[in-house]
């Protein structure tokens, strides 16, 4: 999942001659700051991916222009064609997924950045606050310190593919805090950026508000039984195990009161497997509990938490707006909604920026309430983009578990009328009628008596000599 906006531009003089200047256009992808781009830089992979992708990339590049200093109209036009030519790029996911793509981007962010050395350290936490440090490039993208964290970390890179590097913070401020690692996450970091650099650049802008950003390694993973089968791997069972602590400290596993206190005491036990196999138990386990959201579910500008998981998305609200009316729930309960991800037929991205230079996302969705009844769905909250991962993600685990599925219903019919076959071709072959008349094994134990009578009871020693 990738979205990409360029709403402003910038001058910056040449570097060997600083009277020359060119404009630069200023990359946002996920609702970030990504980097500034000069165009001919742009150009320059627009060529190197029309070598390696031909007539397949169909989106015709913004022109050059005689003059490398364009004038205000000349800028907007250019800046709105290269917006719509890399919107449209992406849609291809041959392109966008391509290493050529991907590293593209990861120079322009280091370009841009412009680290003092490429040498660097980051630090990984788990969901517990315990840390790993990477030592790396600056330019080694999210994969590979994925691949290192995980090394560090002690799972099986087999199981790689069920964990992610994602940039969050502490939920509430030191003044409100009641439990350490109450985590919101904002993004999950893909492979075309440098963690090292997206961690600096968020910081940078965030921390004048007392937020501070780490980067932390967390399950993808939506099926408990998922978790089941990669639960073998130690440090695999460390990262789900510390995550799942967090959650039930934290209250964001609401859990009854005996269930509390088994839960307690495994924990106090040390007893890992047996934890996560009651957690897989609860229905309140394994949400990502997001920070609140401005829904037009039930009614307009509606106050909502938001929580996503177990292949769904949970609106819940304590008050709405129907007919102008502020309508507050009895006993100032909160309501919820389920919205099941297999019932969502399409999702897209709005995207606007104001004149106050402020990004404003919202999520919609068609959802499938009743029989031939779709509802649209907007939901406005600048973790847009981080949703759309994560439904992706839950969609590429639904189809790997239904091909799985295919595979194993057709493997079992391949089976089965390979059976029936060699039944048929025995009942039409002469050997059929020979075998009624020979001595039949109906059991293993059977046929294990029989080869035994010729079998030694001791074994005998047997030496070769050469005479």
């Amino acid at each position: 999942m990738i979205h990409i906006t360029i709403p402003t531009t910038k001058i910056f003089p040449e570097y060997n001659n600083s009277k020359k200047k060119y404009h630069s256009f200023d990359f946002y992808i996920n609702g970030a700051f990504h980097a500034t781009v000069r165009y001919s830089h742009l150009y320059g992979l627009h060529e190197k991916l029309i070598e390696n992708f031909g007539f397949r990339l169909k989106t015709s590049f913004p022109p050059k222009k005689f003059r490398q200093l364009l004038n205000s109209k000349e800028l907007i036009e250019r800046r709105c064609d290269l917006t719509y030519y890399f919107q449209e790029l992406i849609q291809n996911q041959d392109i966008c997924k391509h290493y050529l793509f991907e590293r593209s981007f990861l120079d322009f962010q280091v370009n841009s950045f412009n680290p003092v050395t490429v040498n660097i350290a980051v630090d990984i936490y788990n969901s517990l606050g315990e840390k790993v440090t990477i030592k790396c490039n600056i330019r080694e993208g999210s994969n590979n310190v994925l691949k290192y964290a995980a090394e560090k970390f002690k799972i099986n890179l087999s199981l790689i593919n069920h964990f992610g590097l994602f940039l969050g913070h502490e939920r509430y401020k030191i003044e409100d805090r009641k439990n350490t690692n109450d985590i919101v996450i904002k993004r999950l970091l893909k492979n075309y950026e440098s963690p090292y650099v997206s961690l600096q650049l968020l910081n940078q802008k965030m921390a004048k508000d007392g937020i501070f950003y780490k980067i932390f390694i967390r399950k993808i993973i939506w099926d408990p039984s998922i978790e089941e089968q990669i639960m073998f791997d130690t440090g695999a069972l460390d990262i789900i195990y510390s995550q799942a602590v967090t959650e039930f400290e934290n209250n964001r596993m609401p859990v009854n009161k005996k269930t509390e206190e088994k839960l307690y005491e495994l924990k106090n036990e040390g007893l890992k497997i047996q934890f996560m196999r009651l957690c897989h138990l609860q229905s309140t386990y394994g949400y990502e509990w997001l920070e609140h959201v401005k829904c037009d579910f039930p009614g307009q500008d509606t106050e909502c938490s938001l929580k996503i998981g177990r292949r769904e998305i949970i609106l819940g609200w304590k008050n709405h707006v129907q007919n102008g009316d502020t309508l507050n729930n009895e006993n100032n309960e909160e309501k919820i909604f389920i919205f099941r991800t297999t019932r969502i037929r399409v999702w897209r991205i709005l995207h606007n920026f104001t004149v106050d230079k402020v990004h404003i996302f919202s999520f919609n969705f068609e959802y499938f309430m009743t029989h031939g009844d779709f509802k649209w769905v907007s939901i406005e909250t600048d973790q847009t983009v981080l949703i759309c991962c994560l439904l992706q993600s839950m969609s590429i685990e639904i189809l790997h578990e239904s091909k799985n599925i295919g595979i194993l219903l057709e493997s079992d019919n391949i089976r089965k009328t390979t059976v029936n076959n060699l039944e048929q071709i025995k009942e039409q072959s002469i050997g059929n009628e020979l075998e009624e008349n020979n001595e039949r094994y109906e059991t293993f134990e059977d046929v294990f008596g029989y080869m035994s009578d010729g079998i030694p009871l001791q074994n005998r020693n047997i030496t070769l000599n050469d005479e």
